[in-house]
Formats: C-alpha cells, sequence, structure tokens
C-alpha cells in the first residue's frame, strides 16, 4: 500500500472531521427531500378524486369511513418504501467509495463505523427485542421458580421483573413448552396482575387530570424500556389468542394500568387499539365489553393521533357490526352505541372534525340514492347499517349538547328527514319510524325543534291504512329492531295494527317534548285539525279509540298552557314554569310507555 502523501495527512488532520460531518447532514437532507417527492409523486399519480374513490368502494366499506382509513395505510406503506430506497441508495455509495478510495474507506471504519452500518439500527434493535434475557428457552420452570420471580417482582428488582416478562413470552407465544399446565396458568396471572403494580412502584406515569402522559425519563425507565416492550407485545399476542370472557377481562384491566408505558411505540399503540375494539365488539360478556371501552378510553386520553384512531375504530367497527340487528343483538347494539359515544366529548375538536366526515359521507349516499332512483340505492337508504349510523351521530349529539357539535345537528337532521321521504314505500314505514326516535331524542336532548308530525302523519294518511286489512294470524314484527317489513305482513291485520300504534305512540311523543312550550297551542292546531278528520273516517275503532284519546290530551295541554301564559309578562318572559311532567300529555305518555313495556313483553314470550 502507498505512504499517504503530506497533502493527505493535512488534510485528515484539519478538514476530515468537518467533511464527514457535512456530508452526514447532506445525505439526511437528500433522504428527506427523496421521501417528499417519492410521496408527491405517488399522491398525484395514483390517488384518486374523492369521487371516483366513493364510486370504486362498496357501501359497507363506504359507510365504515374505508376513505379514511386507506388514506392512513397508503401513507404508512409509502413512508416505509421510501426509506427502504433511501437505505439502498446509500449502501451503494459506500460500495463504491470501498472501490474508489480504500484508504479513506479504511479510515471511515476505524473513526466512524456508524456511518457505515446505517441501516442497521432497526434491524439490531428488533433482535434485541427479540432476545430473551436470562433465561433459556429450553429451561424447564417449576413453581417454586415462579414463587421466586414473585418475591423478587414484590422487591421492585430488575433481574425479576426481566426474568417474569421471558417466561411469560414464552408461555403465551411458543406452543411447544414442558411446563406444566399450573405452571404456566400461574406465569400468566402473575405477569398480568403483578407487571402493572411493579411498574408504578418502578417508573411510575406522570400524573395529570384529563390526559394520560408517559413516565418521566430517568436511567431505569431506559434499561427497562425494552423488556416492557417485549412484556407488551407478549401482553397483545395473549389477548389476540383468548377466548374466555374472564380471562380477557383480566387482561384488559391490566392493560387500563400500562397504557401510559406503551407511548413510545405507536405501531403497538395501533395494534393494542384494534385488538380492544374487537373484544368490545365480539364479547358476548357486557362487563367485558365495558372493561374494553375503559382501555379505549384510556388511549383516547393521551393525544390527538391515538384519540382519532380510537374513535374511528369504535365508528367504523359498529358499523359493520350494526349491518343485522335483531332481538338477540339489540342490547350488545345499544350499548356499544352509548359507550362509543361517551367517547366522543372526550375532545369535542377532533370529533367534531372525525362526525362531520362521517355525516358527509352519509349525505353523499343519500344524494346518490336520490339521483340514482334506482332499487338498489334506495336498499342502501333502508338498510340497517344507515339507521344505525344516523342513530349513532343522534345520540353522539345528544350526550353532548351545548358543545361544538351542536352546529353539525341541522345537516344531521337534513340527512335523516331526506332518507325518510326518499323510501316511502309502506314495507319501509320501520326505517321511517326508527328515523324518528332518533330524532327525537335528539329533538329533546339538545332543546331543537324538529318537524316530524308530518313524517308519522303520512303512515297514517298511506294506502296501506287506508285499505281494509286482510285477517291474519302472522307474528308481529319488532318495529324496535327492523327497518323492513316481509311481504307477507303488507295488507295483514297484523301489520296494520303495528302501523297504527307505532304512529300514536310516536305523535305522543313529539308532542309530549314540546307539552311545556309557551307556543304548543299554535304548534298542535294543524295536526289536530288532520287527526279529527281521519277519525271520522277511520274504520278501525280501536285505532281511532287511540287517536281520540291523544287529541284529547293535546286539547287539556293546549288549555293549561294558554292559562300558563296569561299570567307572564311577554315578552320579558318567554319560558313557562311548567314542568313536563305535571302536563296532561307528560302524564298520558308516561301511561303509554307502561303499554309498550307490557306489549313488549307479551311479543318476547310468544
Amino acid at each position: 500500500m502507498a505512504k499517504p502523501s503530506k497533502t493527505t495527512k493535512k488534510f485528515q488532520k484539519k478538514h476530515l472531521d468537518g467533511v464527514i460531518k457535512r456530508r452526514k447532514v447532506h445525505r439526511a437532507e437528500q433522504r428527506g427531500k427523496k421521501h417528499r417527492s417519492v410521496i408527491g409523486e405517488r399522491t398525484a399519480s395514483t390517488k384518486p378524486d374523492n369521487e371516483d374513490v366513493i364510486e370504486n368502494m362498496t357501501m359497507d366499506d363506504f359507510l365504515a369511513g374505508g376513505s379514511l382509513a386507506q388514506g392512513d395505510k397508503d401513507e404508512d406503506s409509502e413512508a416505509s418504501e421510501s426509506d427502504g430506497d433511501a437505505i439502498e441508495e446509500h449502501a451503494a455509495d459506500l460500495a463504491g467509495l470501498k472501490a474508489k478510495d480504500p484508504e479513506f474507506y479504511k479510515y471511515l471504519e476505524e473513526n466512524d463505523a456508524e456511518l457505515l452500518n446505517f441501516g442497521d439500527d432497526d434491524e439490531d434493535e428488533i433482535a434485541a427485542d427479540e432476545d430473551i434475557p436470562d433465561e433459556s428457552p429450553a429451561t424447564i420452570i417449576s413453581l417454586a421458580q415462579v414463587d421466586q420471580m414473585a418475591e423478587s417482582l414484590a422487591n421492585d428488582t430488575t433481574k425479576g421483573f426481566q426474568r417474569l416478562v421471558t417466561a411469560f413470552k414464552n408461555a403465551v407465544t411458543n406452543a411447544e413448552v414442558d411446563e406444566s399446565p399450573e405452571v404456566l396458568q400461574k406465569i400468566v396471572t402473575l405477569a398480568v396482575n403483578g407487571v402493572p403494580k411493579f411498574l408504578r412502584r418502578v417508573v411510575p406515569a406522570r400524573e395529570g387530570a384529563e390526559r394520560v402522559r408517559p413516565p418521566q425519563e430517568s436511567k431505569r425507565l431506559s434499561k427497562l424500556t425494552p423488556t416492557i416492550k417485549t412484556f407488551l407485545s407478549s401482553l397483545l399476542h395473549l389477548l389476540d389468542d383468548l377466548s374466555d370472557s374472564a380471562m380477557q377481562r383480566q387482561v384488559l384491566d391490566s392493560l387500563t394500568d400500562l397504557v401510559p408505558y406503551t407511548l413510545s411505540n405507536r405501531r403497538l399503540c395501533r395494534d393494542l387499539v384494534r385488538s380492544t375494539v374487537r373484544i368490545w365488539s365480539s364479547s358476548p360478556e357486557g362487563s367485558t365489553r365495558v372493561s374494553a371501552i375503559l382501555v379505549a378510553r384510556q388511549f383516547a386520553m393521551t393525544d390527538s393521533a391515538l384519540r382519532q384512531l380510537v374513535l374511528r375504530e369504535l365508528y367504523t367497527t359498529f358499523v359493520r357490526e350494526a349491518r343485522a340487528v335483531s332481538t338477540l343483538t339489540i342490547g350488545n347494539i345499544t350499548l356499544m352505541k352509548n359507550s362509543a359515544a361517551e367517547l366522543y366529548g372526550v375532545d369535542v375538536q377532533d370529533s367534531y372534525a372525525l362526525a362531520f366526515n362521517f355525516i358527509r359521507q352519509l349525505a353523499i349516499v343519500l344524494r346518490k340514492a336520490v339521483n340514482d332512483k334506482t332499487e338498489e340505492a334506495r336498499r342502501t337508504i333502508s338498510s340497517q347499517q344507515f339507521c344505525q349510523s344516523i342513530d349513532f351521530w343522534c345520540t353522539v349529539l345528544a350526550r353532548h349538547p351545548a358543545t361544538n357539535l351542536d352546529s353539525l345537528i341541522y345537516p344531521l337532521v337534513q340527512v335523516a328527514l331526506g332518507a325518510a321521504r326518499t323510501v316511502t314505500s309502506p314495507q319501509n314505514f320501520p326505517m321511517r319510524f326508527a328515523l324518528v326516535r332518533s330524532l327525537l331524542r335528539l329533538s329533546e336532548a339538545c332543546d331543537v325543534f324538529v318537524p316530524l308530525a308530518g313524517l308519522l302523519w303520512d303512515v297514517l294518511d298511506s294506502a296501506e291504512m287506508r285499505r281494509k286489512p286482510k285477517p291474519s294470524t302472522i307474528k308481529p314484527m319488532s318495529m324496535e329492531t327492523s327497518v323492513r317489513a316481509k311481504q307477507e305482513l303488507l295488507r295483514t291485520s297484523t301489520y296494520h295494527e303495528q302501523l297504527g300504534e307505532t304512529t300514536c305512540d310516536l305523535l305522543t311523543e313529539f308532542f309530549a317534548i314540546h307539552a311545556s312550550s309557551i307556543a304548543f297551542p299554535e304548534l298542535c292546531v294543524p295536526v289536530s285539525i288532520q287527526l279529527k278528520r281521519y277519525v271520522r273516517r277511520c274504520s278501525d275503532a280501536k285505532l281511532a279509540r287511540r287517536i281520540s284519546a291523544l287529541l284529547d290530551r293535546l286539547q287539556a295541554n293546549a288549555q293549561l298552557v294558554e292559562h300558563r301564559r296569561k299570567q307572564i309578562d311577554w315578552p320579558k318572559q318567554r319560558q313557562l314554569e311548567l314542568a313536563r311532567e305535571d302536563t296532561p300529555l307528560g302524564k298520558f305518555l308516561e301511561t303509554q310507555r307502561t303499554l309498550q313495556g307490557e306489549r313488549r313483553k307479551i311479543m318476547e314470550t310468544q
């Protein structure tokens, strides 16, 4: 090898370190530029317009917000691909440098080996995470050793924690273990119950009133981080494999305390959120579902990115599960709806952005059905998923009144009213009733007026109700869980009676909401006139009696409001000091709800 020249030695002594640093900075900038250009090119060339995406998606994916989720997946894949290209390009440059300037390459090996080993950091980190500390997989663990692990964990020793995590990982990931079931059960129970307590004592999470925060950085936390990550990955593996509800609940209760220690690994957080939401939607036990939603709430209280992920997963999973609603599943669907709606109040700003996009998607589906005017498009509107989606957002807005979400009430009401008027066949009257119930809940909670009497009057004035029904002994359908009547029910006395009862019940609820309003006498006049005319020509004596009873309560309530508003100082006082329960309509509503409960019990026993 030739001896280096004097100029080369001088350059190495005075300038080489600066040149190496500038090369590192330059290559980092080039990788960043390439990453941004690759994403820009792929976005411009492969990302279709919003309308094209909507046209190419199935209706199930669209209602579940598939376009939003797809954007996240594409961004992750593009980032990973561009990073891989940058690593390969840098490796090729280093190989060329070794051939062209071996002396300089040797100098880099001696003084800057990190630059030559570029791209190996992730692989080393993964390999370190996969290492099993202090224990061989072939070692058979006895009950006495498990007791020693429990004692070491109670004494807050790092080595005892690492040994327990090693044994726990082998127990949940290795299918061919030599330990007895009793030992395995004890290891899993000790890890699930003991590790959260150990971490709270050794590296406690930072306290926060309104958000979950990671633990404070420390030397011990840095030493324990790889082991904590291994434990959480093993816990995720166990959670995905479990089928017993009691064990799922135990793991979820443990995971509630471990959320602050997952925040350093976003991919692990995402996988844990999705696994938790899966159990929330599929577990047969209500207590397990509650434990799952509590874990989801902990993740939602961390930061905006994780919160949006949790809220999006909850809604899309709810829409998928709401495809088939029956008397057997309505309890779980209601639990999912109410629990998810509560989490949308954790941060109203993030909830508003997601709710706006999802309600807009419902409006696009409705617009497509109105423009196409095909049977398939109308079936989409009258599906369980569409109706349950509207009911979900009505529940969200009703649970969080007097917030920024109130600005979404008007567009949501317009979508619901448009869907009810688009599908007008007698077979779809149950769907209209479902939408009316959702809007009644929204109107009562948010104190807004929604004109619903016309939708209910159209049912009474329909051809189905004007025809004389055929006598039938067919079993009545559930008006609370169905959105479409079977063909054999049409024009039967059973369906005719159900339509009349449900319409009267919903009219009673509608007027009872506004029973204490100062404008009630004027509000009930148009409907009262129509109902009186209907009673005179109605051939169904039972339905005529129901409507007459409602008319009597409307008249009595109007007289009470007129008497009370004569005693106030108008226009200084615009509200009546009158509770709904004290009005004739309020008392009548309570009686009707009692009768509804009795009818529901009779239907369930048939």
